[in-house]
């Protein structure tokens, strides 16, 4: 099938690279893109003709320590991956016109597809607005509601937030997630934990506040809210977390660091059930809601 030209009214750029299918239909064909760049968060690199080029930027650990490196302080290096395909052996110093070459070629390509200006600023990338999947500062998810993207939901950082889950206990042993977002690295979950509604808060994998009622969760329809008044006065600050059950309020605590910018680059935010990893070790995923959940809705409240 072609790439389409325009979609939704807006022009698309071509796809940049060659189709790979060649190669399924004849295993020993020559290679019919010979050059590659690469780059993330100022660290590049440029393959061609067997030949590979490139720096680290400061991500060895010692000079990222120091706050950054300025670009042309980088150390490039250089490998002949057809007798080296491991890069064991550093050929810059005894072959740097063909480094030089390379970094020549790197420029070029990263003119072609729009690589600069670089960014090598991960906090700045990780906290830019990105588009969203829905408005303004409320939404509700039904159960099902699985995997989204921490970027598309409502974001709660920085700031007092609600969480409200309508479910119903028919048994009154209901157990399991109703909703969560993030996991292991950060992240937030509001579920029922041996039959009491429960709010785990994990502060980047280092502090685990749980806020937890003492009695077990009314057998029927119930409303389960978790608010967070947040202190203020910057990011990442701390706030008093209270949670109620049909409108009474049942337990308070404390949240002294919350997480500022992401809670995690691959963890997501579900509904009824978790399908990354726990935000607590205390419950094992998918740890799916038992009753029936309703709808769950979060909103979002400023500083």
């Amino acid at each position: 099938m072609p790439e389409p030209e325009r979609v939704n009214g807006i022009d698309q750029q071509p796809m940049h690279g060659i189709p790979m299918g060649y190669t399924f239909d004849d295993p020993t064909a020559t290679d019919r893109r010979t050059t590659q760049y690469f780059e993330l968060l100022g660290g590049r690199a440029i393959y061609h003709d067997g030949w590979w080029a490139g720096t680290r930027h400061g991500a060895d650990g010692l000079s990222a320590a120091q706050g950054g490196v300025p670009y042309d302080q980088d150390i490039w290096e250089l490998y002949d991956t057809t007798n080296d395909f491991g890069h064991a052996s550093d050929l810059a110093a005894e072959h740097p016109e063909k480094l030089k070459e390379l970094q020549a070629l790197f420029d070029r390509e990263a003119r072609t597809y729009d690589v600069y200006p670089m960014i090598d600023d991960l906090g700045a990338l990780l906290g830019a607005d990105r588009p969203k999947l829905v408005a303004g500062n409320i939404a509700s998810y039904g159960p099902g509601t699985v995997r989204l993207p921490e970027d598309v939901v409502i974001n709660i950082k920085n700031q007092s937030f609600s969480l409200l889950a309508e479910v119903d206990n028919p048994d009154g042993y209901a157990e399991g997630m109703l909703v969560t977002l993030g996991g292991e690295t950060g992240g937030y979950a509001l579920l029922v934990l041996e039959g009491k509604a429960t709010f785990i808060y994990n502060f980047l994998g280092l502090e685990r506040s749980t806020i937890t009622s003492s009695e077990p969760l009314p057998q029927g329809s119930c409303s389960i809210r978790f608010d967070f008044a947040y202190d203020g006065g910057g990011m990442g600050k701390g706030g008093t977390g209270t949670l109620s059950v049909n409108d009474t309020k049942v337990a308070e605590g404390r949240i002294e660091r919350t997480v500022p910018i992401i809670f995690s680059t691959d963890d997501t935010f579900d509904v009824g059930e978790d399908w990354g990893t726990p935000v607590s070790p205390t419950y094992q995923p998918p740890f799916r809601f038992t009753g029936t959940l309703k709808n769950v809705t979060v909103q979002a409240m400023g500083p």
